[in-house]
């Protein structure tokens, strides 16, 4: 009976380890699907993955130059091909992180999918870009998806937003990675 229950104990902990140390959730659903969506991938995983945004900074002053922004994968709701587009914003803190204003809001970028066939990065969406205010930006910067999916009339039908966790920081040739922001400066 001991050795049972020593066996359940054991069993119960490594199941309960191999939970607590799974990584965390790529991003943040700001907004959950409202309406009819299909379904949607952003690759925007933890320090040894791609991320969603890389901060790009200035070779002689280490002042952020850039935001790149990798597009979302977003099937269509339906089995024929509607309209699917996303836009990005850019988000900024001047106090530490304790609050975010939208300072940049992209244009629209629409493609066609349907439920079997998305839309991604290379295939009717691609990278966008934000480049920061010269001579020096200041504060915390963070990327912002919206997300939009349409029926065969045009019509709108189903929104979602998010954001990236995490960021990658490029300066001559140098790599880091950066947890929920982009600095501003190196």
């Amino acid at each position: 009976m001991l050795r049972k229950r020593f066996v359940a104990a054991l069993g119960f902990a490594l199941v309960f380890g191999s939970v607590m140390a799974a990584p965390a959730a790529a991003e943040t659903v700001i907004s959950p699907c409202s309406g009819t969506c299909g379904y949607w991938q952003v690759n925007d995983t933890g320090p040894a993955g791609m991320k969603g945004g890389v901060c790009q900074y200035e070779t002689g002053s280490y002042d952020l130059d850039s935001i790149s922004v990798r597009p979302p994968l977003m099937h269509g709701p339906y089995s024929n091909k509607t309209k699917v587009q996303w836009k990005f914003n850019i988000l900024r803190s001047t106090n530490f992180g304790g609050s975010y204003t939208g300072i940049y809001n992209s244009s629209w970028q629409t493609a066609m999918a349907n439920d079997a066939i998305p839309a991604s990065d290379g295939s009717g969406f691609s990278r966008r870009y934000w480049y920061a205010p010269d001579p020096n930006p200041t504060g915390w910067f963070k990327v912002r998806l919206l997300l939009w999916w349409k029926n065969s009339a045009g019509t709108v039908v189903g929104k979602m937003k998010i954001e990236y966790d995490h960021y990658q920081g490029k300066w001559n040739g140098n790599t880091d990675y950066r947890y929920d922001y982009c600095l501003q400066d190196w």
